[in-house]
């Protein structure tokens, strides 16, 4: 493990994260635990509200098929989007990475990333990655880089200095 030592950071210098590690399996895995408990809360939240409102306002059954598809847009790409996009935008990190101290950056060690890599990589990436049982998940076990972050050309760094 190399010891990188204090970090120097001048007011206009981008930072090197060249000499960062790769997160392992375990923090990612963690981190994506901490993030899909606090997006599945506020899924259920939504579909609650959702399903009190459908009921509420008795909705004919013609509009069933229209509502389910509203439904599945918002709750798989609308709500994820909105937990993700500006948090990763910011700093690189959702509240998971940040609890595991772990960080996005792109293939060229650069932290900017664009709303749109950031959707590709976490809503289409992502379910690509859990397509064939998580094999793009697992995959990190070994070492390899998992499908999403292959599709949107970024990776994950570990923060933790290490001694």
């Amino acid at each position: 493990m190399l010891d990188r030592g204090p970090i120097i950071k001048y007011h206009n210098q981008v930072e090197d994260f060249s000499s960062y590690e790769q997160a392992g399996f375990a923090s990612r895995a963690l981190a994506f635990f901490i993030d899909a408990l606090i997006l599945g809360i506020a899924q259920t939240i939504f579909a609650t509200l959702f399903d009190f409102l459908a009921n509420h306002y008795e909705v004919p059954k013609t509009w069933h098929m229209e509502l389910n598809v509203i439904f599945i847009i918002c709750s798989y790409i609308i709500i994820p989007s909105i937990y993700f996009i500006p948090q990763i935008k910011r700093g690189g990190q959702t509240i998971g990475k940040r609890a595991m101290r772990i960080m996005i950056i792109r293939e060229d060690n650069t932290p900017q990333l664009s709303a749109g890599r950031i959707f590709l990589r976490e809503i289409i990436g992502k379910a690509l990655s859990a397509v064939f049982f998580g094999a793009g998940y697992i995959v990190r076990i070994f070492g390899l880089d998992t499908f999403h972050d292959k599709i949107a050309k970024t990776k994950v760094i570990s923060l933790k200095v290490s001694r």
